[in-house]
């Protein structure tokens, strides 16, 4: 009856237990995949983002904005969110950040939110395009900014426009 019962109980564990490995590695990087550039490009700002934004930054969303579009829903396709959610854990679904009519917050908390949002985004051919990056909300000290990208060498190159925007 022993023998039996260790059995089962050594095979649950071989189940929960994590791989030697540790955990899995994480996605590729968006910026390699030529038929994603916008994503690229979200990436690019959303890896610049976290890196100054210290360890507990406020909910922070994506959102991918259409011509005259200020506040509205997220632009990217469920799997294009998707991908970026995978890439970027700290990174929230975009309809959790919220416009109150004055700023941004969590729909869940209630709290302050960011949102790293992409527009007048523009593609000439498979291998160049610009668009526009914007951060809004608590912690954006960055101001909107161009960037042009070319795919070269494997990966989405960036440059950034570094004229100051007269708004």
């Amino acid at each position: 009856m022993r023998l039996p019962l260790l059995s089962t109980v050594a095979l649950l564990g071989a189940c929960t237990t994590a791989p030697a490995d540790g955990d899995p590695p994480p996605p590729p990087p968006l910026a390699a995949d030529m038929r994603a550039p916008v994503l690229a490009l979200f990436e690019h700002a959303v890896e610049a983002y976290f890196a100054g934004a210290g360890d507990l930054p406020p909910t922070t969303c994506a959102v991918f904005r259409s011509e005259g579009d200020n506040h509205g829903d997220s632009g990217l396709s469920a799997a294009q969110e998707e991908r970026l959610l995978k890439r970027f854990p700290r990174l929230a679904p975009a309809d959790r950040c919220q416009w109150d009519g004055s700023k941004y917050a969590d729909s869940i908390t209630g709290d302050p939110a960011t949102v790293i949002d992409v527009y007048r985004f523009r593609c000439e051919g498979d291998s160049a395009c610009t668009g526009w990056v914007n951060t809004r909300g608590q912690g954006a000290c960055e101001p909107a900014a161009q960037y042009r990208m070319r795919f070269a060498e494997g990966r989405w190159r960036f440059t950034r426009d570094e004229r100051v925007l007269a708004q």
